[in-house]
Parts: C-alpha cells; structure tokens; sequence
C-alpha cells in the first residue's frame, strides 16, 4: 500500500532544564554586550505572512510598506532558541487532556437512561426520565410537507399489537405532532451511507427531577472542544442542523430529520442520554456514541516523567523563592506572578533583553484559497506521546484504543510527551497536487477555507534586531536562532503560517555591530561581524557543548531533510493519487494503527507511532 509521511515530527526535550538568575537591567557589565542585528531573510519556499480569517485575512502595512509586526517574527526565533537551547515549555496547556470519541461498546451504553431538560437557567439543570423508549426507523416518520422530525419535538405512536419488538418499531408510524405524549432525540447519521437510520423516542413522564451535577455539565461543555459541533455553532449555523443519510458533510439522500447542534447551552424539552445516581445526573449524552475525556493530564505526565524542570519558569514546581530562569527567558522575557491571599504578590516575571523591529516585505505575492487546517490534535497519543521502542502491541489487555490518553498503555506510569513540535520544511513536490489548495469542502461549513496572500520564494524580509547587556555565548545563541546554517550547513529558519502546507522557509544574511560594557556612551568604536564571519564568530562563543536533542533539530530544520519519495501529507488510506477524496481520508491508517481492541471487524490493530526524527525512514503506511 503506497505509504505517506506525516507533516511533522518531534525533538526530544532535554533530561533537565538548567536554570540561573538573570543578568538584570540595573546596568551593563563590563564582560557583556550591546548592540544590533542588521537581518535579511529571504524565503526558499512559500511565505504565508498575515493573520484573520477569510476576507479579513491581511497583511499588515505601515506607510503603504507591507511588513511583519515584530513581536510575530521575535515568535518565530524564540521558538528555534528554546529548542536550540533546551528550554522551558513557555507555551503550553498544563491542563490538557484530550476528548476522544466513543467506540462502539454496549457496557458503555448499560447504564444510559432518555431524559429531557425540564429546568435549565443560571443555577439550575434539571432532566426528567423519558420512559419507555422506543426506536423508529427514520422512514416511519410521518411529518408535515414543509418539516421534518426535530430533536425535541413531541411525537405520537402509531403502533399496533405487537408491533414493537425489543424496543424497536417494527410496523406502524411516528407522527410528528404538538400534542404527542413522546419527544424525538435524532442523532447524527454519521457513516450510514445509504442505510436505514432510527431515533430514540421516550414517553413524557411527571416524576420526580434529576438535578444535573455541575461536573457532569463541565465534562459535557469540555466534550464538545474540537467537534463538529463546536465548529458549526462558530459558524453560526442553524441550533438544527439537517441530517440526511450519508452524514451531514456531504448530503447524499432526502433530508430525515434535524438534530441539534450542540453548543454547550441546554434547552427545555431537549432529550439527552444521562446516567444517574443517588437521584442526580452525572454524565450527558447527545448520542449514545458520543466522546469521552481522557486521562493524565499534561502537567501531570511531564511530572510523572521528572520533566517537571520543562514546566514554564515562574510555575510553583520550578520556583525556589528567588528568580532563576532557562536560557530563553532569560534573553527574551519571562511573564508569570504568583498570587497569594495571605502574602504579598511575588513577582515572577523578567524583561527581556531583545528586542525585534518590525520587518519590510519586498516580492510578489498570489491569491490562495486555502486548504482549512483542523487545530493540532495531542490527543492522538501514537503520535504525541512517547509509547517505547516499536510501540504498544496487540497483546496488552485493553478495552479502548492504546492511542487515547488513559487507555492501559497509561498503566502504571502514564505516557510522557514526545517533545517539542516541528513540520518538516518541505513542500508539495512536482507532479504532486498543492496540499496547500482547498478541495472538496464546498459543503462543508465545519471546514473552513481562507482566502490568503502568498509570497513566492525568493522574498525578501529586512529587520533590525537590538540586544543589551548579553554574554558573548548568548549572542551567538541568538545568532543561531536566526540563522541555523551558522551552525548547521542547509538549515533554515521557519516563519509565518501554514507550515502544515512546508511553507516558511528562509534563509538569513546578518550583519552585527555591537559594543562590549558601557562603551557605545564612554563614545567606543563599535566592532563589527560580517556575515561571512558569523559562522566563525558563533563556533568561538557558542558556550554548548553538544546535545541529545540537536541531530533532531538540525534534521527538521533542513531546506532538504531527504525524506524519500512518498508525499508529505497528513496520515491517508494511501489509496489514489495525493488530493483526491481517497487518499485524502485517514479512516483506514487511524482503524488499523491506533490499537484498537480485537473485534469482528479489527483483527490486527497495533499501535504505530512516529518514527524519530533522525530515522533516515520516515514513511508510514
């Protein structure tokens, strides 16, 4: 089966973060420097440069010159010093853990009891039973011309003797009508192409209410992060949405009925699936397969793992009551303060000591309607986490797929983070189709395409960045930052967006004039490092020894990684060429490498992960 490569890898982290006080900014010393990086980029691949969404995605401008603010570019070279440097993670949710969906496993469903919201305001979330549930088959709908069947709506049996057979309607009708003694929950048709759907219908009762626990509601709001659901109620749309058979993505047969979209709000007389005890409502359901949180958050697998020296400088775990920081925070800032009811507020935060001037852009640029991206996935753990040499194979005892987080590959000791995020810098390839181009998303309003501006190779980016009071050893850190040839011959640098897509290489001329002390006021001539001494320069007083982590780096950060011929594409069923419906679909690689548990329908489902990223093999398949 033809394979593909996944469009980003991972550095490892460092055994620990090395942390020392910072230098301050009570004055400059005498063995420290100052002064200013003169910096021309120029892109060797696509530059995707701007922010917004659709038609207001724009480039910045000032005076009529298109330019990149600085704090943007200071990102892009902040991000390669924490990696270069090994670094704290500045940027990171502590207390991510991920939603998976739900499998199709009847112990989950054993408890699950139909109930509508009878009480829903600021304080309260009340459901009440609907019993005797009974499921009809999408087609037995009987509904006036200019409708359809609606989640919550109230509908009437027609069912004679015998006609419903364990807890199905086997003949007779439903009929939509606002005097019915039933409500109607319709779900999503999901994968049911062509295929006979059923809703559940429960009869109203007037017991007693159930009151909601405010946990349940919170896991219910956290479930809907990053669902369809989430993505249609930005949009906008409809608190229905039409549901026909084939999915809701591409409508393929006559419309059967609307479901809700949910976004988190609850409204009286919306039927859910709950579970109960001790009279109160401790899970909600929209659908009996529905998404589940995982476990071990991202905090607590670093400090499973001892990485807990990664944690931001300023968290409790790395604080010793005096300010110390990681070589990043130390050259460019550190933001954090610790609030304390009983003490005076601690401050943990530190200025930094660069400061990047906003960029002019000079090139030609072209329109793109561009491929929408989905947010990056950490839940996908066969990828994110760190599962061992090979993997997890198909003989450890499970019940859900090794790859959610809190699947028995956490037994024990949870699974630590695989490392800091890079996309490879390669592009679509020649005869390949343009992964960059939307496609085959017209109707689907979950999918979002940007039309954005993008600048061809050849682009050229002009700065000026200052630094005071830094050592030697720090200066050349910076310098690498901007220029990773100066250390690793066909390297570059990444910014901008749409790195999924290989875009935002660049390649860097520097220039630097700086002081040593106080000598630019006592009226000292600068010395100067041309760019054909940078790379001298920077080996002289580069105060690193090699790291574990630097073959990763250098191998990520190449113009040309030599990654082989299959395309460089999102994880695909492999089947067709690149960019058509069939190769684009994950459904096949995610069933067969996930690690699924063994059933009728999954014989062989072991857990495949990423290949690291000095593997000269980087295809997947």
């Amino acid at each position: 089966m033809p394979g593909f490569i996944n469009p980003y890898t991972f550095v490892r982290f460092p055994e620990t973060v090395a942390r020392t006080p910072p230098a301050g900014h009570e004055g400059i010393s005498d063995d420290r420097l100052m002064g200013t990086i003169s910096v021309e980029f120029t892109a060797v691949s696509r530059l995707l440069l701007g922010s917004g969404s659709g038609e207001d995605f724009s480039v910045a401008s000032t005076g009529g010159q298109q330019v990149i603010p600085g704090p943007g570019l200071k990102g892009a070279i902040r991000s390669f010093h924490e990696a270069f440097t090994g670094s704290c993670l500045r940027v990171i949710d502590l207390d991510f853990v991920p939603v998976h969906r739900d499998n199709l496993n009847v112990a989950d469903h054993r408890d699950l009891v139909l109930a509508e919201v009878v009480q829903s305001d600021d304080d309260h979330l009340s459901f009440r039973e609907l019993r005797d549930v009974v499921w009809v088959r999408d087609d037995r709908f009987r509904f006036p011309v200019d409708g359809e069947p609606a989640s919550g709506d109230r509908v009437k049996l027609q069912a004679p003797p015998g006609s419903v057979v364990r807890g199905r309607l086997t003949s007779g009708s439903a009929t939509v009508d606002p005097n019915g003694d039933r409500r109607i929950l319709v779900a999503d048709s999901g994968a049911k192409v062509d295929r006979a759907m059923s809703f559940a219908t429960g009869r109203i009762t007037a017991g007693d209410p159930w009151p909601s626990s405010a946990e349940a509601i919170e896991r219910f709001v956290k479930s809907l992060e990053g669902s369809a659901d989430a993505k249609l109620a930005a949009t906008r749309q409809d608190v229905r949405r039409r549901i026909q058979r084939g999915g809701t993505a591409v409508e393929t047969g006559p419309v059967r009925g609307r479901r809700r979209v949910e976004n988190g709000t609850f409204t009286v007389g919306q039927p859910y699936w709950v579970k109960v005890a001790n009279g109160e409502v401790t899970e909600i359901r929209p659908s009996l397969m529905w998404r589940h949180l995982g476990a071990h958050s991202v905090e607590d697998r670093l400090r499973k793992n001892d990485k807990s020296s990664l944690l931001p400088c300023g968290h409790d775990a790395v604080w010793n009551g005096t300010l110390e920081l990681c070589p990043s925070c130390q050259l460019f800032g550190s933001a954090g303060a610790k609030d304390d009811e009983n003490a005076e507020t601690e401050q943990r935060s530190y200025r930094g000591h660069v400061f990047v001037g906003e960029a002019t852009i000079e090139g030609d640029s072209s329109g793109l309607q561009l491929a929408p991206l989905g947010s990056p996935s950490p839940g996908a753990a066969q990828f994110y986490l760190d599962n061992g040499e090979g993997g997890t194979t198909n003989t450890v005892n499970r019940s859900r797929p090794l790859a959610e987080w809190g699947s028995s590959a956490d037994s024990g000791k949870p699974r630590g983070l695989l490392g800091r995020k890079f996309y490879w810098a390669v592009e679509s390839r020649p005869g390949e189709a343009d992964r960059a181009q939307r496609r085959g998303v017209a109707d689907d309003p979950t999918r979002v395409a940007r039309d954005v501006q993008v600048f061809s190779p050849g682009t050229q980016l002009t700065t000026r960045i200052q630094f005071v009071n830094v050592t030697p050893a720090q200066l050349a850190e910076l310098l690498v930052s901007i220029k990773p040839a100066l250390k690793w011959e066909g390297t570059v640098l990444r910014i901008g967006g749409g790195k999924p897509f290989g875009f935002g290489s660049v390649t860097a001329a520097v220039g630097v004039t700086f002081w040593k002390g106080k000598g630019r006021y006592l009226g000292d001539e600068p010395s100067r490092i041309e760019d054909g001494e940078a790379a001298e320069w920077v080996k002289s007083n580069l105060d690193l020894d090699e790291k574990a982590w630097w073959p990763d780096l250098k191998r990520v950060s190449a113009q040309d990684p030599e990654l082989g011929d299959a395309p460089v594409w999102y994880p695909s069923d492999g089947n067709g060429q690149p960019g058509t419906s069939a190769f684009d679909s994950g459904f096949g690689f995610w069933k067969r490498s996930a690690g699924h548990p063994p059933s009728a329908r999954i014989q062989n489902s072991e857990l495949i992960s990423l290949p690291e990223a000095t593997d000269q093999d980087q295809e997947l398949n």
